[in-house]
């Protein structure tokens, strides 16, 4: 779906929030390719949680695909694609992807979601703190220490 029609009527300026990101990730060192599109990640939320049930990670992989690569990861092909990229046999990616076999933690993962008020993506919660929105770093050191966390210093 193109940019413009999912913040239609918001009073949103893509090219604006374009620099913001890439600022902060340019500030992380993390590249990206900036899109005007977005696509569902249901299929790619499902095939990261199955992955999970046969020792595998594909979340980096998949964020890689998506924000450096701008791969459609609502077309199976190209979710199969990353997976087998990552050491995964083609006919077992493509039986998962086709049966939605990591349907049922991507359910719970929603409903416990949609009861807690998470209504965007990120959103950190601790200890009844929400922050929602890609944040600094800082800002989220803040919230996890009111929470309780014991900060550490790493160099």
């Amino acid at each position: 779906m193109p940019l413009s029609q999912l913040f239609a009527g918001r009073n949103f300026d893509l090219d604006a929030a374009h620099a913001q990101l890439g600022r902060a990730l340019a500030a992380e060192g993390l590249p990206w390719t900036p899109k005007d599109w977005t696509c569902d990640s249901r299929g790619a939320q499902e095939l990261a949680l199955w992955a999970e049930t046969q020792a595998v990670t594909l979340h980096a992989a998949l964020y890689r695909a998506y924000w450096v690569g701008a791969v459609d990861l609502s077309d199976p092909a190209a979710l199969a694609d990353v997976a087998v990229a990552e050491g995964m046999g083609r006919a077992e990616v493509d039986a998962a992807i086709a049966a939605h076999a990591g349907a049922a933690p991507v359910d719970a993962g929603w409903r416990r979601s949609r009861a807690a008020g998470v209504t965007a993506v990120p959103t950190y919660t601790a200890a009844g703190r929400v922050v929602v929105g890609a944040q600094p770093y800082e800002l989220l050191v803040r919230l996890v220490t009111a929470a309780g966390a014991v900060p550490r210093l790493t160099h």
